[in-house]
């Protein structure tokens, strides 16, 4: 089991059990990356569309022997239509979600992560990891905790917008973004200020609107990402919920198979962290 660390598995199989049964947050896209010639193909939900004008999308290694991502450079993204229902206290925009990025990222500039426009690269990015490696956008705030190029970790981004994340803070925090690295340690979990109802992160739902770019920016600060796993939620997740969910390559457990699979970990002990992918 090299590369893989002994956790108490009991409590994190019961963490993922509780994310399972949760409603606040259902996963509804996830995409892997392993097939070369279908780059954008989707495991659950829509599939990616590749906008690939630069040329710089491409199939490469992921985590570990046998593993693939895509790698994505400057000016060029990935596009999704998410279908997810409006939320939050709306009956036009998407308030409460979930992303999940298994990602590397190639430089030390700006990575643009999101972003919230109807078309790709006709605005500017609303998520970045800046080229300090801290994670936000001028408008929410920046985390403190930062992260590394060359690096694998796990991003989760999580939203409640018009809402808060964080009663335990004063003021209300409308997002978090936790990071875990390659050993399943979180790294940080950090809460952004707050933001009203249908704000610049609440996504479209009205039909040939309801899309979303990840990658993408409208001047260039979108430096290269490698990407081995992307998952989309469609309600917000807690702190707790976020880092059960354990290191890049952990196992996203499709929705059929989630409660089967947190039960037979359970049963076997719950010794180590089923991968999808060996280290």
């Amino acid at each position: 089991m090299s590369g893989r660390r002994t956790r108490n598995g009991i409590m994190a199989c019961l963490m993922l059990l509780w994310l399972a049964t949760s409603a606040s947050a259902e996963l509804v896209g996830l995409w892997r990356f392993d097939d070369a010639t279908n780059l954008g193909k989707a495991t659950i939900g829509n599939d990616l569309v590749l906008n690939n004008e630069k040329g710089t999308i491409s199939s490469v290694d992921g985590i570990g022997a046998g593993d693939k991502a895509a790698a994505v450079g400057p000016g060029d993204s990935f596009s999704l239509t998410h279908d997810i229902d409006p939320n939050g206290g709306s009956n036009d925009y998407v308030n409460q979600y979930t992303i999940l990025y298994d990602l590397n990222t190639r430089t030390n500039g700006w990575r643009s992560l999101l972003q919230t426009s109807a078309g790709p690269n006709d605005n500017d990015g609303d998520y970045w990891i800046s080229p300090s490696g801290n994670l936000g956008v001028g408008l929410i705030g920046y985390s403190s905790g930062s992260v590394e190029e060359n690096t694998w970790y796990r991003i989760v981004f999580s939203a409640n917008i018009g809402g808060d994340l964080n009663p335990d803070m004063e003021g209300d925090q409308s997002f978090m973004a936790t990071v875990i690295d390659i050993n399943d340690d979180v790294v940080f979990t950090h809460f952004h200020g707050s933001q009203g109802l249908n704000g610049r992160h609440s996504f479209y739902s009205t039909p040939n609107l309801n899309i979303v770019h990840f990658f993408a920016d409208n001047d260039g600060e979108d430096g290269e990402i490698y990407v081995t796993q992307l998952a989309m939620f469609d309600g917000f997740m807690t702190q707790s919920q976020a880092e059960a969910l354990g290191g890049p390559g952990s196992v996203v457990p499709e929705p059929s198979s989630f409660v089967l699979f947190t039960s037979s970990l359970l049963l076997v002990g719950g010794l180590f962290r089923l991968r999808r992918r060996s280290r």
